[in-house]
């Protein structure tokens, strides 16, 4: 991927953080890039809610993932993340 590329998938994914289903991921003063989602994992078994999140967007040091299984609620996909970015950002 060209770094003009890079910059421009970043660019969008700060933009799920700030404006979309990522906005609990934000930090202050800090560019969260991140990306929520769900994933199917069988006929009878519940979805999976996702978050993956990097910080700071234009110089990435944390980079944060997690998963719940059988939620798929935007609340759950993001809720859970917001502190944990945060704590090891600031922990560096």
């Amino acid at each position: 991927m060209s770094p003009v590329h890079a910059a421009q998938l970043a660019d969008m994914l700060v933009n799920v953080v700030d404006n979309g289903t990522g906005s609990n991921a934000q930090i202050p003063g800090v560019r969260v890039a991140g990306k929520t989602g769900t994933a199917q994992t069988g006929n009878d078994n519940p979805a999976v809610a996702w978050f993956v999140a990097f910080a700071p967007a234009q110089a990435p040091k944390v980079l944060r993932q997690l998963s719940a299984n059988g939620d798929t609620s935007r609340r759950l996909s993001t809720e859970p993340a917001r502190p944990q970015p945060r704590r090891l950002h600031c922990a560096r």
